[in-house]
């Protein structure tokens, strides 16, 4: 059995190194990881910026640094000349004995916005007052949901990516020789599922380190992983045994995505009494595997009540497949 895992294992690697596509799909997750911890960054950087005149009086500038980044101006025309450029600034001028606010004119509530900070500035004790809320005990979870999210695609990849050299199996009609080899569907599985594993376990943890770096606990992250893995072989039944090619693979894949990735990612603003609804998905609790590890406890059951829902949910549809899968690939 080792000597054709193995064998299955190589053939695998080499089908996937001629494909670009395949090739393309090993990577992805890290590419879109690195890419994300350049843009994530700017989110957790966000204020309000003033474009003030400097006639306008210290007190009011000093006022106005309370609530935003404030750039002085000598003059009321560069002030004008800093709110008409492509980035959403607000100005503050002298206007006779006063100050007036200068927007872009296609910001109604930005104009709502910047007349209340500016009325507040001007004089706390105003009658539409403005609660500065002290953000720091809250911290920020795009990045861990961020994190999340690609470590689901790292293993929905690396799935796939097992999947498409099954369909190319089929397409060349080299299944047939492995069928009259005789090959097992175990053997097949087994090969087929560690060469998945293999690379949505690089992604996975290269991902999370690209991300998070060191916040990881990376010894949870395998456990939760190995837990998840039959997750992996229901894709590559569903892409590899119902596609016989790579078009029939893709109409499939659309599908899979949206019940996969996006049914577990919109539970994020869906108010837990309704999640019950996803309970049957064993993904639903692949994804309460991450949140337990990225973010901590959400939700009902812990880490390793996600852990047995997710293999228990997984085990129950291969087992439903394993008998579709031996009559689709002629294999015992």
């Amino acid at each position: 059995m080792i000597k054709r895992v193995t064998t299955l294992f190589q053939q695998d690697f080499t089908v996937a190194m001629r494909d670009n596509i395949i090739l393309y799909m090993m990577i992805a997750p890290m590419v879109l990881a690195t890419l994300a911890r350049l843009f994530l960054p700017s989110l957790d950087n966000i204020q309000v910026t003033f474009a003030v005149e400097r006639s306008v009086g210290e007190a009011v500038i000093a006022a106005l640094q309370e609530f935003g980044a404030v750039d002085l101006f000598d003059s009321r025309a560069e002030v004008l000349a800093r709110v008409e450029r492509m980035d959403d600034v607000a100005g503050v001028a002298v206007s006779g004995d006063g100050v007036e606010i200068l927007l872009e004119g296609n910001e109604p509530e930005g104009a709502a916005l910047a007349g209340a900070v500016l009325r507040q500035a001007l004089n706390p004790t105003a009658a539409t007052p403005i609660t500065n809320l002290p953000l720091g005990g809250e911290q920020s979870r795009v990045v861990e949901y961020a994190a999340m999210i690609a470590a689901m695609m790292g293993m929905l990849l690396g799935a796939l990516v097992g999947a498409l050299v099954m369909v190319d199996e089929k397409e060349t009609q080299s299944i047939k020789a492995l069928a009259v080899a005789p090959l097992r569907l175990r053997d097949y599985t087994v090969a087929r599922a560690l060469f998945a594993l293999a690379i949505s376990l690089v992604n996975v943890l290269a991902a999370s380190t690209i991300l998070l770096g060191t916040a990881v606990p990376y010894g949870q992250l395998l456990l939760g992983f190995l837990f998840a893995s039959g997750i992996a072989v229901v894709i590559g039944y569903s892409v590899g045994g119902f596609a016989d090619n790579q078009l029939g693979a893709i109409a499939i894949i659309k599908v899979l995505l949206f019940v996969y990735l996006s049914i577990p990612v919109t539970t994020i603003w869906i108010p837990q009494q309704w999640h019950i609804f996803f309970y049957p998905l064993p993904n639903y609790w692949m994804w309460k595997i991450f949140e337990n590890i990225y973010i901590g406890q959400i939700g009902p059951v812990g880490f390793w009540g996600a852990c047995a829902l997710t293999l228990a949910g997984s085990a129950i549809i291969i087992g439903a497949l394993i008998p579709f899968m031996k009559r689709r690939l002629a294999l015992r």
